[in-house]
């Protein structure tokens, strides 16, 4: 990929070469075995081949990167594009939030509303592009009390600007289904892809679904039993668009001056049911009915799965220790059984078209966890706010490797290895997934168990500064 040597020559640092290689250090470190700056420092005589450098350095990494955020999504950006089926116009877009082990606040990390329940410390707020394939596109840091629905313009900006497009295909959850954000793109000529939760959903679509009209069956062969359906419904999209400056002066009204106005956007709803996604539906219910009967005798446990959303099914009388699973919610549950929508401004898309580009959504979602536990890129350890840009320039690297590693095993071996499963390599464990990457890559060969000389001659690794060790 070019990145020691992208590194050495942007760095603008005099030791430009030990910076290149503690920020590979630090690459393979956050992939291997996440830990903070120090940590990676002490570390880093168990890594073959690795010469030490010194604390500073490993901060000059962090600063390094910050700096050159831009400049390396475009080297990066550049690479896909060309070694990849990236397709530039559809971006999988998400925000989540990432906390400190602090309440010192500074540019960045500020109270906000939290994502994991962190109230009680700082935080920052990341949104993450990604590709069809899954591989991070960009990303963007803001402030910890920036609300969801107001990083979506400049992430679409900076996109537009990456790959000189015109037009992009926005896919997202409800989260970013703000008018203002509706409007934008449909204003840039742009489309969007987002769910719609049915439960949560105004009476008159609700009555969408239980509409027996134009639903189109697939029907198993077989047994003769339906597997799916879907139908389409053109309706105006209302979203409420905050008045500019100048608007508001154009308002003549007694009274409060409104906030808002309200736009119709032109939009098919795409409503589906699966018998497949019924099934699982039903039986996650299930599962958190089995763990809140367990529970019903236990108080302190039913309080803690309420916070962790669990009390949808629960009736309780809050001066009583009466709580007792409600059937009436439950039924209510059922009936959206494997149904989920679909909102897109693209009239010409297909069902099928929609289904398959709002599929690839759990891409992200898994990409968050994964840099929430596997990558660690939380709790943040890092105060100084450029630190801070570095340590998730880091993280973005690092998933980056990760996910291309994953798109080469799947599509030169039809393999499919989770995240957590490209681990590290010792002369007398290699797995069987870096056998198949290197094979991939074009790398020296190794046995799956090898002596330290077998490991030193293959790898053509100096390991004289770890074995002293």
């Amino acid at each position: 990929m070019s990145l020691g040597e992208f590194f050495s020559t942007s760095s603008g640092k005099r030791n430009a070469e030990a910076v290149a290689r503690a920020l590979y250090f630090l690459t393979a470190h956050r992939c291997a075995a996440p830990a903070s700056i120090r940590a990676g420092v002490m570390n880093q005589d168990s890594y073959a081949g690795v010469e030490p450098v010194a604390q500073d350095v490993f901060y000059d990494v962090l600063d390094v990167l910050a700096n050159q955020k831009q400049a390396m999504i475009e080297h990066l950006c550049s690479f896909f594009g060309r070694k990849t089926t990236r397709n530039g116009p559809e971006a999988f877009y998400d925000v989540t939030t990432y906390h400190f082990k602090s309440t010192k606040w500074g540019e960045l990390r500020i109270f906000g509303f939290s994502k994991n329940h962190k109230n009680n410390e700082v935080q920052v707020v990341m949104g993450l592009l990604l590709d069809n394939n899954g591989i991070p596109i960009t990303y963007e840091l803001f402030p910890g009390n920036t609300m969801n629905q107001s990083t979506l313009k400049s992430s679409v900006e900076n996109l537009k600007e990456l790959y000189k497009l015109d037009k992009i295909t926005v896919v997202a959850d409800k989260g970013l289904n703000s008018g203002n954000n509706l409007t934008y793109l449909c204003g840039q000529g742009h489309d969007f892809v987002i769910s719609c939760t049915l439960k949560r959903s105004p009476e008159a679509f609700e009555e969408l679904v239980w509409n027996d009209e134009d639903w189109q069956s697939t029907v198993d062969k077989e047994s003769g039993e339906v597997v799916s359906r879907y139908k389409v419904v053109r309706q105006q999209l209302e979203s409420k668009v905050p008045f500019t400056p100048e608007e508001l002066s154009q308002v003549k009204k007694r009274g409060r001056p409104p906030k808002y106005r309200t736009e119709e956007i032109p939009v098919n709803i795409h409503l589906v049911w699966s018998a497949k996604r019924a099934a699982k539906d039903r039986a996650d219910r299930e599962r958190v009915l089995e763990r809140l009967e367990k529970r019903l005798d236990k108080p302190y446990q039913l309080k803690a799965a309420i916070q962790r959303g669990c009390n949808q099914y629960l009736q309780m009388e809050l001066d009583t220790e009466n709580w007792h699973i409600d059937e009436e919610k439950i039924r209510y549950a059922a009936q959206f059984d494997g149904y989920y929508a679909v909102i897109t401004n693209n009239l010409n898309y297909t069902t099928e078209k929609v289904t398959t580009i709002y599929g690839g959504l759990w891409k992200i979602e898994e990409s968050f966890r994964f840099l929430k536990t596997d990558l660690r890129a939380r709790p943040v350890y890092v105060w100084n706010d450029n630190h801070i840009k570095g340590h998730f320039a880091l993280c973005f690297l690092s998933l980056c490797l990760v996910r291309y590693s994953q798109y080469l095993l799947s599509t030169e071996k039809n393999l499919d290895y989770s995240a957590a499963r490209l681990c590290v390599v010792t002369p007398t464990k290699v797995p069987q997934e870096y056998l198949e990457l290197a094979a991939i890559l074009g790398m020296p060969p190794l046995k799956t168990n090898m002596t330290l000389t077998q490991f030193r001659a293959n790898t053509k690794l100096n390991l004289s500064i770890n074995l002293k060790k």
